[in-house]
């Protein structure tokens, strides 16, 4: 998961740019907003990704681009161009230090594709969840292959924007009535889980018993 800061611009109301955090959060990320117009101040680090849609031929997307390169060299920047932007103001968006350049109206996959590809560089201590292979990463290159009731806890986990998931909430996504839900089973699978990453890695699964709620991850976790 990359934590994923959206500076809107004059033209925020657009619908493709609504379904953006959405489709974003959906995949993982942690998503914020904040118009164009309050600045460029990310804070202590706590922003992995900027998206700014906020026009390139005004200057203003360029001008944001080269503060926030200069407040953070290791933050990605993603600039969103409108239709009538020209070639030569998109190149000059790049040269003031965007990672992309993405046109407008938006292909929501194509632009998930560019946060992905810059989260791998800018979250290198992230654990990876390979949605499509079913495998669980560690920074460390470890690997574990994980069946489709551990796939839905994980990424519960992975789309909790502290990696914590309820008892409740898993037995929703398991397809279960939480008043039935049997949590004996749930404590079983998630100390099976345990058991087979320490088999496998001689170390342990950052997966902590929440008391008296459910389990959180405790290291930043993506989905691919």
């Amino acid at each position: 998961m990359a934590r994923v800061l959206l500076i809107d611009g004059a033209h925020h109301g657009d619908e493709p740019d609504r379904a953006l955090p959405l489709y974003l959060e959906q995949r993982g990320h942690a998503v914020s907003r904040r118009p164009a117009a309050t600045g460029a101040a990310l804070g202590n680090g706590n922003v992995d990704i900027v998206i700014i849609d906020a026009g390139l031929d005004d200057g203003g997307g360029q001008a944001l681009t080269e503060s926030i390169r200069r407040a953070d060299p290791r933050v990605g920047i993603v600039l969103l161009a409108d239709e009538h932007d020209s070639t030569h103001s998109r190149i000059k968006g790049l040269v003031a230090g965007a990672d992309f350049c993405e046109s407008k109206p938006l292909k929501l996959d194509v632009l998930c594709a560019y946060i992905d590809a810059i989260a791998r560089r800018v979250t290198p201590d992230a654990w990876r969840l390979d949605t499509t292979a079913r495998i669980l990463h560690a920074p460390r290159h470890d690997t574990l292959g994980i069946n489709d009731k551990e796939m839905t806890l994980l990424k519960l986990l992975a789309g909790s924007s502290r990696h914590v998931a309820d008892r409740s909430t898993i037995a929703h996504a398991f397809g279960t009535d939480w008043l039935a839900f049997d949590e004996r089973v749930l404590e079983k699978m998630v100390s099976r889980l345990r058991r087979k990453w320490r088999d496998c890695t001689t170390s342990d699964l950052p997966l902590k018993t929440v008391h008296g709620k459910g389990y959180c991850f405790t290291e930043r976790i993506t989905m691919c």
